[in-house]
């Protein structure tokens, strides 16, 4: 038993057989996503597949924010989400699959829309955050509480056939107000292929594993560019900002 943390029973012990058995991985990282809370914001296209992932894979306390109902338009990306499920919440409906896969994992959800005034309690406590979100309106809402608390933020965006995510840690890399002189306004209707938005989730997922585990080399200070219309994967360099005013001041 490692102290301070919880301990697994053999029924988890087989349920994560497989990554136990990973290299570097093993009984203390499994350990390590079991006493971990994880906040995703947004249960669409990235949501779906970041927090089935994140379920699947043990993460002990998972709270999952988004103030919409189901559309039926959300359906050919959204696999959280069925038929059933029109102008429910995406929270619910959500939480009602994800409790079905994994009773190790304690589910909550706030059908909220986030914003500056209530992001520190929605947020409180997380270990890392997951921004599924759509719009850079909130994203920079949710980059700025992490900056101020110190909170591992991983970030995903998709359109069309690509995307990118990149892992934001406080202090020694980029934070998305680096990347950005202006906020762009939100365009109209977005497009996207489910798939594409599956792939986005799932490194997204696998980012934030690897922040509360130590396993791998997270995507710091660098950004995971894919076109998978045209096959082409790219790691790009990010550098702080100088003069940043959201995580300029962090030394």
């Amino acid at each position: 038993m490692i102290e301070g943390l919880p301990v697994l029973d053999e029924g988890e012990r087989n349920r994560y057989s497989r990554q136990l058995i990973i290299d570097g991985f093993g009984e203390e990282a499994q350990l390590k996503l079991k006493g971990a809370k994880v906040a995703v914001v947004g249960v669409g296209g990235l949501g779906s597949p970041a927090i089935t992932y994140l379920v699947l894979a043990g993460v002990g306390q998972i709270m999952i924010i988004d103030p919409d109902p189901v559309e039926f338009t959300n359906l050919n990306r959204q696999w959280l989400h069925w038929e059933k499920d029109e102008a429910h919440p995406k929270v619910c409906s959500a939480r009602e699959k994800l409790r079905q896969m994994n009773g190790h994992v304690k589910v909550e959800v706030q059908q909220e829309t986030l914003d500056e005034k209530n992001v520190d309690w929605l947020l409180k406590g997380a270990n890392v955050v997951l921004e599924c979100l759509d719009n850079w309106q909130g994203r920079m809402v949710i980059n700025d509480h992490c900056v101020g608390t110190r909170t591992p933020l991983v970030h995903g965006a998709v359109e069309g056939m690509r995307g990118q995510v990149t892992t934001v840690i406080p202090g020694r890399t980029p934070c998305l107000r680096c990347l950005l002189e202006r906020v762009p306004k939100k365009g109209g209707t977005m497009p996207i292929l489910g798939a594409v938005a599956g792939m986005g989730g799932s490194v997204q997922a696998t980012e934030a594993i690897k922040v509360l585990t130590g396993l791998g080399e997270p995507l710091l200070g660098r950004m995971f560019l894919f076109d998978l219309g045209e096959m082409e994967f790219e790691l790009i360099e990010l550098e702080r900002k100088r003069g940043c005013p959201s995580c300029g001041v962090i030394q």
